[in-house]
């Protein structure tokens, strides 16, 4: 029997989602030989795109929003930045980095996803966060930094991985990285999916309930491993707003857990300082809010250091020549923490506004339409989009996440498959 083109691009859709998070692992590293291995997600991408215009309802049906006109703005800016460019190539190739997520979104929000569906795609990718954080824990407290130089992770001059697996000042700690790059996006991933699945348990629900919070408690385990503070510090914006409203949204019984597992463990933490993870905690807690740490300081370095090359260049530096990516073809690129500086130097204040203009559109969407919806899940869909929007805006804040496609990937492939117009999934709960 021939599958129908949408039931081939909700297949690609979830062999993307579901490879993502080992495409470092095992697509750059494990696979370096195969130097076209890493462009598979390029491959299947093209593929969806291809199928999505195959389905020429969807393609007609398509609503044009701000969200979508905004866009366009965006992509004749970055288009325009092409045109003009040096290094034509590699403005090319960060170009890509920040269209291709945005377009996938696009392409889900149109196709047409059922409730089973999408509740599929949801279980399937809560199962690899999962997976990811039981190795990236084993990894951390077992195998250590030797076992990622012997894979291949690169090192620097000294034969040593890159301090950002460390802790600053504190000897014989790595941070768990799992199949990601670095331990930053590998908290970002983490706490993508960990939103999604603790404000729509019924997406991930299984049989058994000891499924569902043992899942989410390794995810929050690996997380915690990561050290990731402008993460954490998102995290519990979110978890902070989330208390302040007064209505069932989310389970009482979920969010009180929660909190009383961090006072737990907090508790913990202050009765053994001296003991073990216990004295990590500890030390890493000390030395961040003493300003000790120089990765703490470096932000606010950061910050002062961009607002000099924003303020001299209002149109960009350049679309190429910015951020980590940059690194890989300049020895001196201009470097920041914040993604809201970075995609100024890439595109110009303009470009920068049109981009975040964009999220912030999905956002109004998402509580206009809240306000139509009384059905549970179609509620909490609602709320999940609103709170991994607000999520990401604020995690921009703190380092360059925009440069990583490959999260970007789930980022927007979520909201796309959350934020699904074609199937009515606003209005009903199918």
């Amino acid at each position: 029997m021939f599958l129908s083109i949408n039931s081939i691009k909700l297949k690609l859709v979830k062999l993307l989602l579901l490879l993502l998070p080992f495409h470092y692992l095992f697509f750059v590293i494990l696979l370096n030989d195969l130097s076209f291995a890493k462009y598979w997600k390029d491959i299947v991408f093209i593929l969806l795109i291809f199928a999505h215009l195959l389905c020429i309802k969807n393609v007609l049906e398509a609503k044009v929003d701000l969200t979508l006109v905004t866009f366009f703005f965006f992509l004749i800016v970055v288009v325009y930045q092409l045109l003009i460019s040096d290094i034509p190539l590699v403005a090319l190739y960060h170009a890509r980095i920040y269209i291709f997520p945005m377009i996938l979104y696009f392409v889900l929000r149109n196709t047409r996803i059922s409730l089973t569906n999408l509740k599929s795609i949801i279980r399937a990718i809560f199962v690899v966060a999962i997976l990811v954080s039981i190795y990236g824990v084993v990894q951390s407290l077992f195998l250590k930094s030797d076992f990622l130089l012997k894979i291949g992770y690169p090192t620097l001059s000294n034969g040593q991985l890159s301090h950002v697996f460390f802790l600053s000042g504190i000897s014989g700690f790595q941070r768990a990285t799992s199949t990601f790059v670095y331990p930053n996006t590998f908290a970002f991933f983490l706490s993508l999916v960990f939103l999604v699945s603790f404000f729509n348990k019924e997406l991930v629900f299984f049989k058994n309930d000891k499924i569902y919070y043992l899942g989410n408690f390794l995810i929050l385990m690996a997380l915690f491993l990561t050290f990731s503070r402008s993460v954490f510090l998102s995290l519990a914006i979110i978890l902070f707003i989330s208390k302040l409203r007064k209505i069932n949204e989310i389970s009482t019984k979920r969010l009180s857990i929660l909190m009383l597992s961090i006072s737990f463990f907090v508790l913990l933490t202050l009765l053994f300082k001296n003991v073990g993870i216990f004295k990590v905690v500890y030390d890493y807690s000390i030395r961040t809010f003493t300003l000790q740490d120089t990765s703490a300081v470096g932000h606010l370095n950061s910050y002062t250091h961009s607002l000099e090359i924003m303020k001299n260049n209002w149109f960009g530096t350049g679309l190429g020549y910015n951020g980590p990516k940059a690194l890989m073809n300049f020895s001196n690129p201009n470097l920041t923490e914040s993604s809201y500086f970075l995609m100024q130097f890439e595109v110009g204040i303009i470009g920068a506004i049109f981009y975040f203009f964009i999220y912030l559109s999905i956002l109004f969407y998402s509580f206009k339409n809240s306000k139509n919806n009384t059905h549970c899940t179609t509620r909490n869909i609602n709320l999940t989009t609103k709170y991994l929007i607000i999520f990401v805006l604020t995690s921009y804040l703190f380092l360059p996440y925009i440069q990583d496609i490959e999260t970007m990937f789930i980022f927007w492939g979520f909201l796309g498959i959350l934020d699904n117009r074609s199937n009515g999934v606003y209005t009903n709960a199918n």
